[in-house]
């Protein structure tokens, strides 16, 4: 700082005015800054468990999206299947027709099955081709080319208990950065609490009368603030860390409550997944395959054959349609699983 002091009215300014320059330096009473230095180190632990969140929620986004290319890739496997069992029923079909032992209309309406079933692959290919574009989307790179994914459905088939994954939402970021938002607000209560204790100023000022005499002014300056307490801070504070209390236990809720929900979904397409794969496929299958013989043989008609074939055809959907479940639960559940 620096000032004149005492200057005349009258006379010579230099001669006679006070001319004054130094330094002052306040020093915080009451451990503020301790408590300062503690409050940015816990609201950066904060910040960083909030990125966390962020980060495993963009995760959560790219497996579901994982999940339904390869979901994508399975149903034209399913469809290329159909379309090459109609071909083959086309060709079969046809001999029979020209053996005696068929009618033209009956090629024509396996003809149309044929038509039918490349129209499905065609569909087929082009929804995945969507996924793939919500796949690159979510990863973040809308130029990456993708040409196919490696990974299996059937990989994640075995079902957890709900409270095991209990515990370890007790361990993951969500609720981490709850907890850390209380505890960054508790120390806030406890800084404005500390400014209730006013700075204590140090001076150190090099005084010069006029042109003949320099003399040194060492003081110590303190605020007596006998209105201000700083009590609407300190019930800002604690208002503050009342609201962290309810949005963590909030939060806790809703996590509970989603990660239950997203177990029962997971829990279900399990079961039917693995129903449709060790007990109905099987049979149904087995159906396909006498049923494809016998009309080849001439002992049953294409009226017979066709729905059979179309129930072979919702089953396997209806198998993929299952692991795809799965794999969206478990994107549910990914989050939890830190």
């Amino acid at each position: 700082m620096s000032r004149i002091e005492s200057v005349p009215v009258t006379g010579r300014i230099v001669e006679r005015a006070e001319s004054l320059i130094g330094v002052s330096q306040p020093a915080p009473l009451g451990q503020r800054l301790g408590i300062a230095r503690r409050v940015e180190t816990l609201d950066r632990d904060r910040l960083g468990l909030e990125l966390e969140v962020k980060r495993l929620a963009i995760r959560r986004r790219v497996q579901g999206a994982f999940a339904t290319v390869l979901y994508g890739q399975r149903v034209i496997q399913a469809r290329a299947e159909d379309v090459r069992i109609a071909e083959n029923g086309v060709a079969v079909a046809k001999a029979r027709l020209a053996a005696g032992d068929d009618i033209p209309a009956e090629v024509g309406q396996v003809e149309v099955e044929w038509g039918q079933a490349r129209l499905a692959l065609e569909q087929a290919t082009s929804r995945r081709a969507q996924a793939i574009e919500a796949l690159v989307t979510a990863i973040g790179d809308p130029t990456l080319h993708v040409e196919s994914l490696e990974g299996s459905l059937e990989g994640w088939l075995a079902l957890p208990t709900l409270e095991s994954l209990a515990t370890r939402l007790e361990q993951s970021p969500f609720i981490g950065a709850g907890e850390a938002d209380i505890a960054v607000q508790q120390a806030r209560i406890e800084l404005a609490e500390t400014q209730r204790i006013p700075d204590v100023s140090l001076d150190l000022l090099c005084r010069r009368v006029g042109d003949v005499e320099n003399t040194v002014d060492v003081g110590v300056r303190v605020p007596i603030p006998p209105f201000n307490r700083y009590q609407g801070r300190i019930r800002e504070a604690r208002a503050d860390f009342v609201a962290a209390e309810a949005r963590a236990r909030s939060a806790r809720n809703a996590l509970a409550h989603e990660l239950q929900m997203a177990y029962r979904t997971l829990a279900t397409a399990i079961t039917a997944a693995k129903l449709l794969r060790e007990e109905i496929l099987p049979r149904a299958e087995n159906v396909l395959h006498s049923a494809e013989t016998r009309y080849a043989s001439g002992d049953i008609s294409l009226t017979e054959l066709l729905p059979i074939r179309r129930d072979w055809t919702r089953l396997r959907l209806d198998y993929l349609d299952a692991l795809q479940d799965v794999m969206q639960a478990w994107a549910a559940l990914s989050p939890y699983l830190y």
